[in-house]
């Protein structure tokens, strides 16, 4: 027996519908790159696991125009008091940025954040 959608002596397959766009897509905001250095940084948060199962995070923070590594902070947890001093280290010996360029922060982590490093 055949499949439904397969007609004709060769059995090609033809498609029935025509494929949709991704529509948020098409009204997504065109994403900060930087300008020239010291323009835009990116801040994420990478995690792994150890060969006995503990969590290793780190929280890197680079340039997006130059793709220079401004900082790395390493711990098992960290808290926003951490983040805070690292960027404030990073701000004693360059320029602050224009824009801070995040992933996945909570609106309830951002306002804590924001109390606690006021140079940024």
């Amino acid at each position: 027996m055949t499949h439904p959608r397969q007609y004709g002596s060769r059995c090609t397959l033809t498609r029935l519908k025509r494929p949709r766009r991704n529509k948020s897509a098409q009204r997504r905001q065109p994403q900060p790159q930087g300008l020239y250095p010291n323009h835009v940084w990116g801040m994420d948060f990478v995690s792994d696991a150890l060969f006995d199962g503990r969590r290793l995070r780190l929280l890197t923070v680079i340039d997006l125009y130059t793709r220079e590594c401004l900082g790395i902070c390493v711990g098992q947890n960290l808290r926003s008091t951490e983040v805070a001093e690292m960027l404030n280290t990073i701000a004693l010996r360059r320029p602050l940025p224009q824009l801070l360029k995040t992933d996945n922060v909570l609106p309830s982590e951002s306002t804590v954040f924001t109390q606690r490093a006021p140079a940024i």
